[in-house]
């Protein structure tokens, strides 16, 4: 018997396929779902078994998970708990709690996976009853950054946490990067960002909508009055760890690029000491042309 697939019934269904402990049936007539211990005719052509869903079935969509999750730090973590055996799932739910924007990508993520899971088995029926397939439209990222995250101009308050912010970078450089090679790159960026200076460089602020600082990108000139006088240096552009993963990083180089435009900036260099591996491709997206290992754009 035919039904329709609401959004509202996809939600139960989901909630329906968690639960381990009963095992439910659709109804056709309602559409609504029942315990199979209160249906006194299970076998009847009225009633459909909702999708598998069990330990094992979750396991693997944490797994998925983890392994898309850009942010190393908790992806490691993650991964960690994923192989020691032990309280899998509470320790999963747990680390998340501690990061809570990972939290809200993992509960996107499930829930988008468990709707293609209904989807497929919804398409199966369908097939059975001889109508067409439905299409599935993934869901955009996007709003969590516009919803949970405000990009700012700086402000004189935001002083001590940006110099905090650039330490703890720097220690991070030197933990990544032992000996030597730490101090010089560490050095290298701290010599760069003598181009910053509060009033004249544009520099933007990322923070949580309860202000939590999340990150930062400062733009500065060359030369005010010379030949340079259209041309800026990215000199500093971090987003705090916890936060990686999220799509921040992206957004914030926009709106940095957004505001130069406005302030008539021609062209914006990148140097490579500033740019993680996987952050090539977002630049070279956003329009950026690479010259040996700095980056360069045309507004």
């Amino acid at each position: 018997m035919e039904f329709e697939l609401t959004s509202e019934l996809i939600n139960e269904i989901v909630f329906s396929m968690e639960d381990q402990n009963e095992f439910y049936l659709l109804d056709s007539c309602g559409p609504v779902l029942l315990k199979k211990t209160e249906v006194s005719n299970p076998d009847s052509d009225r009633y459909y078994s909702l999708p598998v869903w069990d330990s094992i079935s979750g396991f693997k969509l944490m797994e998925q998970f983890v392994t898309a999750l850009k942010n190393a730090l908790v992806a490691d973590k993650l991964r960690n708990i994923l192989s020691s055996g032990k309280g899998v799932f509470r320790n999963f739910k747990n680390v998340l709690k501690e990061y809570p924007e990972i939290e809200k990508q993992w509960f996107s993520f499930k829930e988008q996976k468990m709707k293609q899971v209904i989807l497929s088995w919804y398409n199966d029926l369908r097939d059975f009853w001889g109508l067409e397939h439905l299409g599935f439209e993934p869901e955009e990222n996007s709003e969590l950054v516009q919803d949970d995250f405000v990009f700012r101009s700086f402000q004189e308050a935001d002083r001590n946490t940006l110099r905090a912010s650039v330490d703890s970078a720097v220690r991070d450089i030197n933990e990544n990067y032992k000996g030597e090679s730490g101090s010089v790159l560490a050095l290298l960026w701290e010599k760069q960002r003598e181009f910053e200076n509060d009033k004249k460089s544009v520099i933007l602020i990322c923070e949580s909508v309860s202000e939590d600082f999340v990150g930062f990108a400062a733009a500065s000139y060359f030369d005010e009055k010379g030949d340079c006088r259209q041309a800026v240096l990215v000199t500093s552009f971090l987003i705090l760890p916890q936060f990686r993963g999220l799509g921040l990083g992206t957004e914030l180089l926009r709106k940095t690029l957004q505001e130069l435009k406005e302030k008539d900036v021609k062209k914006v260099f990148f140097t490579d000491l500033l740019i993680p591996d996987f952050f090539y491709s977002v630049l070279v997206r956003e329009g950026f042309s690479r010259i040996g290992s700095i980056f360069f754009i045309d507004l």
